[in-house]
């Protein structure tokens, strides 16, 4: 018996372009597409002009999420600088009902350290109210920019969230128009606690990177490491998740999704 998961695959470095991306994904029998704006294959500009193929791929059951770029400083100290990477948020947001995008999924910085000779100062740490303004800034505007029914944004762990990052995520939680993705490579290979922020926040999940971590390495095969895929997934169908098989080649895609469709979830 097949699950009611939607699986959907990364932007390739090998492929050429968005028209090659879709037809792989058809052809492996996913259900959408995640483009990395942080390519110049997707940037703003690029998906300005994927009307037409995404209207080609919605007519036959796909859709899009978009990876932000993973370069923004969404609440940077400065605030041209973050005024600016909201701008592109707010683009990929109005440009998103034309292209079927349903998420829009965005790292969540650390921002500047200092190094001193026995730790870290981070400096969203140490400047925290100002910090914290900038956040809230992002969630009014993301409120007002989605309305009922924009995108979710949807907040991605990366490296392990420090205490200050989950204390910002959880101002962020308390809007409709945010969520969070759960990378399992990522929260594996984390020294911070990254898997008992998401399970302690499950009622906000919705989207999920899968991949496989082995020998200290991620975004592997499924079913070829340590991460314990089967119990991944049963946490994503019962959030009714979005996932991503996070491989970045198509050979091991191919491999995964073929693991998936032996165990009967594709």
């Amino acid at each position: 018996m097949k699950h009611a998961l939607r699986f959907g695959m990364p932007s390739l470095v090998e492929l050429e372009g968005p028209r090659q991306t879709v037809d792989l994904c058809r052809r492996l029998g996913l259900h959408f597409v995640e483009f990395n704006m942080s390519f110049p294959l997707y940037g703003r500009q690029a998906l300005g002009n994927m009307r037409r193929l995404m209207r080609e791929a919605t007519d036959s059951g796909l859709f899009l999420t978009l990876h932000f770029d993973e370069n923004a400083a969404l609440f940077d100290f400065d605030r041209q600088i973050a005024d600016a990477y909201w701008q592109l948020l707010k683009d990929a947001m109005a440009l998103s009902p034309a292209l079927g995008v349903r998420l829009i999924n965005i790292h969540f910085e650390r921002g500047v350290w200092v190094t001193l000779p026995e730790k870290k100062i981070y400096l969203f740490d140490s400047y925290r109210q100002a910090f914290h303004q900038r956040v809230l800034d992002l969630r009014t505007r993301a409120e007002q920019m989605a309305g009922d029914d924009g995108p979710l944004i949807s907040i991605e762990n990366t490296g392990g969230w420090l205490p200050f990052q989950r204390e910002a995520i959880d101002l962020l939680l308390e809007s409709p128009a945010f969520c969070l993705t759960w990378d399992v490579g990522h929260s594996t290979l984390a020294k911070e606690d990254d898997e008992g922020f998401q399970r302690a926040h499950v009622h906000k999940l919705r989207h999920m990177h899968l991949h496989d971590v082995k020998n200290g390495i991620d975004h592997q095969p499924l079913g070829t490491g340590q991460v314990d895929i089967a119990d991944r997934l049963a946490g994503a169908t019962q959030q009714n998740c979005t996932v991503v098989v996070e491989i970045k080649t198509v050979e091991a895609l191919e491999q995964s999704v073929d693991w998936l469709k032996e165990r009967g979830y594709l």
